[in-house]
């Protein structure tokens, strides 16, 4: 009986005993994922992104003056315009861009008429007033006729110099002593000057034409050309650029006085930077025919090929000819540039994310696998306030774990990370 307890007993021990190891084999994992569920809450505090692709430009910051082939049109009289073109528009060679109706003073011009009318009648034995029983003359009738036809059609261009026709025709009382000059002329000489002032008598109107294809402007903002593209490259020194100012006149009116810009047209074929760098020592290895890449605010660079480098003074001007994206700079004559000096293939990062190790290596901190720190060194190429630029190896991405790459997940703040700590 005594036996047979002990055996009980016994058993009763050794299956507390495996069901005591069985709750500890059970609770080891648990305590584990407890201990990494917490860690990693922690860990998700950390602000991590992921490493940007970029091309990292080091450039060169210069002012850049456009030099244009243009021509300025300009009022041939006071009048009323009408605009056939909008600015930017593209026109062919002899397109009317626009035409003006004149409203000049021609007293002047029939004067001068006048006079010339009394030395034909007087050289014609024709001078003296006309008698008051005279009835108007056969050519008087014939252009009285003519203004009816022209009201009747009209034809106001006709209309108009009919009418200073039949002034003229009307003998006016003349001094002999105000022919003197144009009595020493030829009868043919006479007439040709009586044709020439007639003719711009009865202009009412002027049109203006393109003499050459390009592009149409109302923005005249050098209207005395000193940055002709057809100057000589020499003459753009570092001093004559740096003088010029930016004067823009009002064009594109409808109502203009005598001289004022109407319109100008731009050759867009091909058209030249003059770019003022303060210190010539960074341009060193530049020559003319070299190819150069420009940055003028947009994302797209412009391709140029220096022409000349005028230095003076310690300052430089590089003349530099382009063949593309006209459109897009033409309206500012005077703009900021840069000079892309080189191209580098990079990774951009947050500034705060480089770190040095216990050796003193830069690097940043990434995600690992399963979550632990891992220190990868970068090489540095730039640093601001806010990012940095790393280097990137050209070609194809570095395989996985073996560098920087664009799938990395960066610690932004590594301040008290430690290598092999779990972030996540």
């Amino acid at each position: 009986m005594e036996r047979r307890k002990k055996r009980i007993r016994a058993k009763y021990r050794k299956r507390r005993r495996l069901l005591f190891l069985g709750l500890i084999l059970l609770m080891i994992p648990l305590a584990f994922l407890a201990f990494s569920g917490f860690r990693r809450a922690r860990a998700r505090k950390l602000k991590t992104s992921q490493p940007k692709r970029v091309t990292y430009r080091s450039t060169l910051e210069g002012q850049a003056y456009l030099l244009l082939r243009e021509k300025v049109y300009l009022a041939k009289g006071d009048g009323v315009v009408v605009y056939h073109a909008q600015e930017g528009d593209k026109v062919a060679k002899d397109y009317l861009v626009a035409n003006m109706n004149l409203m000049n003073d021609n007293s002047k011009v029939k004067d001068q008429l006048v006079l010339i009318q009394a030395a034909l009648d007087y050289k014609q034995n024709k001078g003296g007033a006309k008698s008051s029983d005279q009835g108007p003359s056969e050519e008087d009738i014939n252009i009285m006729r003519n203004i009816q036809k022209f009201i009747r059609d009209e034809d106001y261009e006709k209309l108009i110099a009919s009418i200073n026709s039949l002034d003229l025709n009307t003998k006016q009382t003349v001094n002999i002593s105000d022919l003197n000059d144009l009595l020493k002329l030829s009868t043919e000489s006479l007439n040709e000057e009586k044709d020439r002032l007639s003719k711009k008598l009865s202009t009412t109107s002027a049109d203006y034409e393109a003499e050459f294809s390009g592009v149409v402007s109302f923005i005249v903002d050098d209207p005395k050309g000193l940055l002709d593209q057809d100057k000589d490259p020499e003459d753009f020194s570092p001093g004559y650029v740096a003088s010029f100012e930016e004067k823009n006149l009002e064009a594109g009116k409808n109502h203009l006085s005598k001289k004022e810009p109407i319109y100008r047209l731009i050759d867009n074929l091909d058209w030249s930077m003059a770019i003022l760098i303060r210190d010539q020592d960074q341009i060193r290895g530049l020559a003319p025919g070299d190819k150069i890449q420009l940055n003028l605010g947009q994302e797209d660079l412009v391709t140029g090929e220096v022409q000349k480098i005028n230095k003076d003074h310690g300052q430089a001007v590089l003349v530099v000819e382009i063949q593309d994206n006209f459109y897009n700079y033409y309206q500012d004559r005077v703009q900021e540039v840069k000079l892309v000096k080189k191209e580098v293939p990079a990774y951009e990062i947050p500034a705060k994310a480089l770190i040095k190790n216990d050796k003193g290596q830069l690097g940043v901190y990434r995600e690992g696998v399963r979550g632990f720190v891992q220190f990868v060194p970068v090489d540095l190429i730039k640093r601001n306030k806010d990012k940095a630029y790393v280097l990137r190896p050209e070609g194809e991405d570095p395989k996985r774990g073996q560098g920087l790459d664009l799938y990395d997940y960066v610690i932004g703040d590594p301040k008290g990370i430690k290598k092999e700590q779990i972030v996540n």
